[in-house]
């Protein structure tokens, strides 16, 4: 005979009857699939149209919202998700609308797109970890899932840190099926457009002044720059969190290197203006990293066919930005 969730549990209208709960709490996890008209009719159930209906306006792609309520209700062992399983999975999921809101907001249609792309069944659901990171809650993508996480006894717990870290679900996410893994990571890609592109055009006017040169340009190969930077992650003596400072850190070798022409006097030296215009004829100057330097630790400036490159090494990046630029003078 099948098992069902007695009607006080399905309507949420009174705690679980003492024996009906420790019964539920003994049976195994493969057991609970035998339970059916599982769905907690008012405070769960009810709302599954809306939520779904709401995820799908925000995303502009159909999404679905799938919950197996006596599974996740049969591992609870608190109080509030014994007795009112159906509104700690509203809960859940009403907490996700309100950070999906924050995390589109933040990262616009580049972030609705990758995730999108990423959560390719357009679901969301929610189960116990499995992958052993998550203490409380969490989230995290899976097999074309947005998966709402909570840990081994707490389901109920931290429901509204669960889906805090969008973002993090996003960077750590599996590609799906046969997608190429692209160049750059989401945290990358975030890095340059909010850290790096807004801020480096009032640097190169700064440095083009100082230099007389209206035509300067400052460049760098993101992808080639993510590339060995990610090659050499473990030997680095980078931040962990190099990714999400990818655009701060590139920033920060362009803006070094305007205060040290300015600091030794290019901004009024016609001189040293010519001789940089002379030895730098493609005006260009261009951030990278290299397997080895020529003659310094961190990082140096060297001039090559034209071009004046600011290089460091994988295991030195973002350290001392400020000193690449300072002996200049010498290279003209």
């Amino acid at each position: 005979m099948t098992t069902k969730l007695p009607l006080t549990i399905r309507k949420n209208g009174t705690k679980i009857p003492s024996l009906f709960a420790t019964h539920m709490a003994s049976l195994r996890l493969d057991h609970v699939t035998e339970i059916t008209n599982c769905l907690v009719r008012d405070e769960y159930e009810s709302k599954v149209p809306d939520f779904e209906a709401q995820i799908s306006a925000i995303m502009g792609e159909a999404w679905t919202v799938k919950i197996d309520v006596p599974a996740v209700w049969a591992l609870a062992e608190d109080r509030y998700p014994k007795d009112r399983p159906g509104h700690a999975c509203a809960e859940y999921i009403t907490n996700f609308i309100s950070n999906l809101k924050a995390f589109i907001t933040r990262f616009g249609d580049d972030g609705k797109d990758e995730l999108n792309t990423l959560v390719s069944q357009r679901q969301v659901t929610l189960t116990q970890d499995d992958t052993g990171k998550v203490v409380y809650s969490g989230c995290d993508i899976r097999a074309g899932q947005f998966r709402i996480l909570f840990g081994t006894v707490y389901f109920g717990s931290n429901v509204h840190q669960a889906t805090g870290n969008i973002a993090g679900a996003v960077q750590n996410a599996e590609q799906p099926a046969g997608a190429p893994a692209p160049a750059l990571s989401f945290d990358a890609r975030t890095a340059i457009k909010e850290q790096y592109n807004p801020a480096i055009d009032a640097v190169l006017a700064k440095a083009r002044t100082l230099l007389a040169l209206p035509d300067l340009a400052f460049t760098i190969d993101f992808e080639e720059t993510f590339a060995r930077l990610d090659g050499a992650a473990g030997a680095s003596a980078a931040p962990r969190d190099w990714q999400k400072r990818l655009g701060a850190h590139a920033l920060a070798y362009f803006a070094g290197f305007t205060e040290a022409i300015e600091r030794q006097g290019f901004g009024k030296d016609d001189m040293l203006q010519e001789g940089f215009a002379d030895a730098v004829d493609k005006k260009v100057v261009q951030v990278r990293v290299v397997d080895k330097l020529v003659r310094k630790t961190y990082n140096e400036m060297v001039i090559e066919d034209g071009v004046a490159y600011i290089q460091t090494t994988a295991v030195y990046w973002n350290s001392n930005v400020r000193d690449p630029a300072n002996g200049l003078m010498d290279l003209l």
